[in-house]
């Protein structure tokens, strides 16, 4: 939890948009509890409306079909039950593609896992390390962001290491602890 899989998982759909002409889209489902409206989330990214069928899954396949797109689920991991719709979706549309950010796996045939690990951590013994270590970049980055005036003082380097470190690398943490600079 706070690792990162959105930001990455945004940047990939980002960089890899060329490559999808029919796009890419983000189906956030943090505010979505219940698996079974999965497809009113999806279908309400796409702009599907719901016909007189009233077969909302089957809509969302006949428009994904033709197109080469790429889907990013973002927090799917409190919505496993609904994998079997991520499965029929992959079988209706030959082209399309799934990113899914979630803290468990989906077990679909064809999954790929990619672990995103926190960010390293310095070694506290060496000040080279330190000032190298991309948790405490990311500190000095998002520090500067709420005041312009912070620097990366040798005086600093053990306090903002240490905070990296008790923060485990977690990038979501560090930046609410490097926003929080211009209260100190």
């Amino acid at each position: 939890m706070g690792v990162g899989k959105t930001r990455l998982a945004i940047e990939v759909g980002r960089r890899l948009s060329r490559f999808y002409r029919d796009g890419v889209h983000l189906v956030e489902l943090t505010s979505v509890r219940d698996p079974f409206l999965m497809p009113v989330a999806v279908a309400a990214v796409l702009g599907v409306r719901e016909g007189r069928s009233g077969n909302l899954p089957q809509l969302v396949i006949e428009r994904l079909a033709p197109r080469k797109t790429l889907v990013i689920f973002d927090s799917f991991e409190h919505l496993l039950r609904a994998s079997p719709f991520l499965s029929t979706l992959l079988a209706g549309c030959p082209h399309l593609q799934l990113l899914v950010t979630s803290r468990a796996r989906l077990h679909l045939y064809g999954e790929s896992e990619f672990v995103v690990l926190p960010l390293w951590l310095p070694n506290l013994e060496n000040e080279d390390d330190v000032a190298g270590s991309p948790a405490v970049r990311l500190f000095c980055e998002r520090a500067r962001a709420a005041r312009a005036e912070f620097q990366l003082t040798p005086a600093l380097v053990p306090t903002v290491a240490r905070i990296c470190c008790q923060l485990d690398g977690l990038p979501l943490a560090i930046e609410l602890a490097a926003a929080r600079i211009s209260a100190l």
